[in-house]
């Protein structure tokens, strides 16, 4: 049991080491790997495959190498891991939810994630085996939406019940109740301070509530429909806010009075999903499957993203601003370049449609959200670098 023991505990540390960095990885350690494929002891062969199939693309070139082996067993592991790699992606799924997962939060360092379900639960996941750490419960109905605050300590939670609720990560204590509203909460945006909650809701408003007073202390009107997203520019001096049906506008907001700067319209629908690339840019998506990168300064639209057969609700833009990823109700997700618009990889292993999407901080992995009560997590091409 020892060892066992012990080797679940090495395999914890390669994840973690795989998730935090961003340097190439050591070809002898992804060698030594490929070699226990053929070790006649099973747990070591056991152990080789995760190991393998944390380090992703990088360890395609050593399984190729051993392509030809003698051992017709270890051929068809090989063969196993190749398929995984290159063509379903998948590293890691979390298992728990009773019903669909609608939100996700990353926390710093990659080590734990926030999911909001349907169940009316949110779960702490420990990133690199998959395990649960903790469960909240306190809504009555289905939680829509996450934000984590800016120092990391706190979370705010909101869904169908009407209430936007404040939680802390470190002590086992219940939820404070920070305000009720009208109509559902669909989206929450801490201000780059973390003094104030914006709270997105289906009743056409974004209300700002005092984080520390717990009250609403004005409602910024300017969509003609629900609000169902919202996300902050790197700079934290504007907001993006996503409208439904009735609008299908995206607006450009002053982050400090709420005043709509800019509004971009293109979207035949709702709008589900916006994410700020930089301070000058921001891509969109929803209901009508396409994805358009703007230019917010000149109102237009720079690039659209089209294959999604059914209303994008996911999105993600890698931390480098390179990459975005999209997940859509046709149960697909599609990792993209930026600048050229094109389709980099697809997943599409998950068994409904996708609701959340996220990069880990280096890039080289994604979670996802789905309404078939999973999380899962996907290894990424690595990012070529540009030499000087």
């Amino acid at each position: 049991m020892a060892s066992r023991a012990a080797a679940i505990g090495l395999l914890a540390i390669i994840a973690l080491a795989v998730l935090a960095g961003d340097d190439e990885p050591d070809p002898a350690v992804i060698a030594r790997h490929v070699e226990d494929l053929g070790s006649d002891i099973f747990q070591d062969r056991e152990d080789a495959m995760r190991a393998l199939r944390k380090f992703g693309d990088d360890a395609i070139p050593f399984l190729r190498k051993r392509a030809t082996s003698d051992d017709l067993e270890m051929r068809r592991r090989e063969s196993d891991l190749l398929a995984d790699i290159e063509m379903r992606g998948q590293m890691q799924t979390f298992n728990g939810h009773d019903k669909g997962v609608i939100a996700l939060a990353l926390l710093p360092g990659d080590r734990q994630l926030l999911s909001g379900s349907e169940d009316t639960t949110i779960r702490l996941w420990n990133v690199a085996d998959g395990t649960l750490a903790r469960r909240f419960e306190g809504h009555t109905k289905q939680v829509w939406t996450l934000a984590l605050s800016p120092d990391g300590k706190t979370f705010a939670s909101g869904g169908q019940d009407r209430t936007a609720r404040l939680w802390t990560l470190a002590a086992d204590t219940p939820a404070r109740e920070l305000a009720s509203f009208a109509d559902g909460v669909r989206c929450l945006l801490f201000s780059k301070d973390g003094n104030r909650l914006l709270v997105g809701a289906l009743d056409e408003k974004i209300h700002v509530v005092d984080v520390k007073e717990g009250k609403v202390v004005r409602a910024w009107k300017g969509h003609l429909d629900a609000v169902l997203c919202m996300a902050l520019s790197p700079d934290g001096k504007t907001i993006g806010s996503g409208g439904g049906c009735k609008d299908q506008s995206i607006c450009v907001r002053d982050a400090g009075s709420g005043e709509v700067r800019k509004r971009l319209a293109g979207h035949a629908e709702h709008v589900c999903a916006v994410a700020f690339v930089d301070n000058e840019h921001i891509v969109s998506a929803g209901y009508d499957n396409i994805v358009r990168l703007w230019d917010i300064g000149t109102g237009k639209v720079e690039r659209t993203f089209t294959g999604h057969q059914e209303r994008v609700y996911g999105l993600a833009v890698s931390a480098d601003g390179r990459r975005i990823l999209t997940g859509a109700y046709d149960r697909q997700i599609r990792l993209w370049d930026l600048r050229t618009g094109e389709e980099i990889r697809r997943f599409q292993q998950h068994d409904d449609g996708i609701n959340a999407l996220a990069f880990t901080s280096n890039g080289r992995h994604a979670l996802s959200a789905s309404n078939d009560a999973t999380v899962r997590m996907w290894y990424l091409p690595r990012v070529l670098k540009v030499r000087p």
